[in-house]
């Protein structure tokens, strides 16, 4: 069992907040003057989105996958527990672990060992 933050994230990841400049390079938005928002669709379904928050105030990060046709979180982890070899959400595995290192390699993220809960 994973300890998580109150946004049900890996309490391990942590996060870094670059100028303002950077953070929107790397494609974050300012939603206000407390939260950097992430969001990208995956290639393998366009209806399963991955999404960051960075919440400054509360020195917390969100990082969730969400099924945008029904509004909710898309638990691809536990799923593959029940079904390890399903090509679908391997390949949503892939993706979800590919935007986490994009953003480790941007030096915004860290604390997450690919193949980790998230």
């Amino acid at each position: 069992m994973v300890d998580v933050n109150k946004y049900a994230t890996n309490e391990n990841i942590k996060f870094n907040i670059l100028t303002d400049k950077k953070m929107k390079e790397i494609g974050f938005n300012k939603v206000d003057t407390n939260k950097w928002y992430f969001f990208r669709y995956l290639k393998c379904n366009r209806e399963i989105s991955f999404n960051c928050t960075i919440y400054i105030d509360d020195n917390e990060v969100d990082i969730s996958t969400i099924d945008e046709d029904f509004g909710q979180h898309y638990d691809y982890q536990s799923l593959l527990k029940n079904s390890p070899n399903f090509i679908f959400i391997l390949k949503v595995k892939e993706e979800v672990e590919m935007f986490i290192k994009y953003l480790k390699d941007n030096g915004v993220i860290y604390g997450h060992n690919y193949g980790e809960y998230i």
